[in-house]
């Protein structure tokens, strides 16, 4: 009896020791996701949080286009396209993560999301070339369901 209470807790002093390395670890640049691109646009679509703490790594991108429903919780699934100032499409994508970075010439855009039930939302937004350009897109809540 008293043999298996010493494994139990060497286990379990095993087990907090290795979840506290895994949470103490800091994020490698070889887990974020690798910017690709379509065209001249560079993007990465992530989840919010995924890597806030990167700011390196995000400041290679001008836009950051929100996908949620009119609550704020995120939302997936999204089909976006994005129009550039000629009205040109320059970008198309289905968005498995409510977060896409973009990096956009600079000036009037104009993107359109539809989700997998057929709801559209669409906006103008302005992209700077220094600054980072948030645009939130948000469908209602009876549409998104939460």
């Amino acid at each position: 009896m008293g043999m298996r209470i010493v494994t139990g807790r060497l286990a379990v002093i095993w087990f907090l020791g290795f979840l506290i390395a895994a949470i103490a670890s800091p994020v490698n640049a070889a887990d974020l996701p690798a910017p690709a691109a379509q065209g001249s646009v560079w993007y990465a679509n992530i989840a919010p949080g995924e890597f806030e703490k990167e700011s390196e790594w995000s400041a290679n991108f001008n836009t950051r286009i929100e996908f949620a429903s009119e609550s704020g919780a995120p939302y997936a699934g999204v089909y976006v396209r994005v129009f550039n100032p000629s009205g040109i499409l320059v970008f198309k994508r289905l968005c498995e993560k409510p977060w896409l970075f973009l990096k956009l010439e600079p000036g009037t855009h104009h993107v359109i999301a539809i989700d997998r039930k057929k709801n559209t939302e669409a906006k103008e937004f302005q992209v700077k070339v220094e600054k980072l350009s948030t645009v939130k897109l948000a469908w209602p809540q009876s549409v998104v369901g939460y």
